[in-house]
């Protein structure tokens, strides 16, 4: 095990010399140009010019490129992976750590089972047939708050098959990934499809 590490740390300290010359590889240094005043009067500087081929421009420096830096990046990366031994996968134990999926947690239950849930929406109806009482029997107000009632009442059995709280009896959005009512993997599915990605 030891002497496996120490041949990878070789391996990529060589492998790392190697990069970083093939990124920049080693040149002689530049010497930058002598100007003309220190080469003395203009006069000279036109008998250099006339017998030699004066070249204009000046030397450019080679531009790295891009291709060089992604491979330097990516043997960099190949030597740390290499390199580094995988760390060891075991989940904890324990109580609460043997919940398989969201439903089984211990603070949430279907809401269908739930008192404080029923609770809620049992005055709900009872604070609109209050106000409906108000009213005559069959106008339109009061058809108004039949409807309302209606709606609350079918609104109690659609989220019946969710989680709620226990403590609370709200209806719990589930964020986990898991694809049980009231999780948010098909409306993301959904957003990311239609968003274009």
């Amino acid at each position: 095990m030891v002497q496996s590490r120490l041949v990878a740390v070789v391996l990529g300290a060589a492998a790392a010399t190697g990069v970083v010359n093939f990124v920049a590889p080693l040149s002689a240094p530049r010497t930058p140009g002598v100007g003309l005043a220190a080469q003395g009067d203009a006069g000279s500087f036109a008998s250099l010019t006339q017998g030699a081929e004066f070249d204009a421009a000046p030397d450019a420096q080679e531009a790295t490129s891009p291709w060089k830096w992604l491979a330097a990046g990516l043997a960099a990366g190949i030597v740390a992976a290499a390199s580094s031994a995988p760390a060891e996968a075991k989940l904890p134990t324990g109580p609460e750590w043997d919940l398989a999926t969201t439903a089984k947690a211990p603070w949430l239950q279907p809401c269908k089972d739930n008192k404080k849930y029923h609770k809620k929406f049992k005055d709900a109806i009872y604070k609109l047939s209050t106000r409906q009482k108000k009213y005559t029997t069959g106008g339109v107000i009061a058809k108004r708050f039949d409807l309302e009632i209606a709606q609350t009442k079918r609104v109690e059995e659609a989220y019946g098959n969710r989680l709620c709280g226990k403590a609370d009896g709200t209806p719990r959005t589930i964020a986990s990934g898991e694809n049980v009512r009231g999780s948010i993997v098909i409306p993301g599915l959904m957003f990311l499809y239609t968003a274009g990605w």
